[in-house]
């Protein structure tokens, strides 16, 4: 993947975190973790969620997600 789509990915990514976290709350509780603040933090609490949401897939955390809820950030 190129630099320019792995910027449009991020940016979406973090456009939707709201969503994507709310959807992940239906597969999982949030993993522990101290509260965070600020929006790289927030991005790495979402990873964390994502990990835990999707640790037994074979697939990278994007596709999982995508695989899982049909949709896309």
């Amino acid at each position: 993947m190129g630099d320019s789509a792995t910027s449009r990915v991020w940016k979406r990514f973090l456009k939707a975190q709201s969503a994507i976290r709310t959807a992940l709350a239906a597969i999982c509780p949030p993993p522990r973790q101290a509260t965070a603040c600020g929006d790289r933090l927030a991005a790495l609490a979402t990873i964390a969620h994502l990990k835990e949401a999707f640790k037994a897939s074979t697939l990278n955390l994007i596709a999982a997600y995508q695989t899982h809820t049909q949709s896309f950030f």
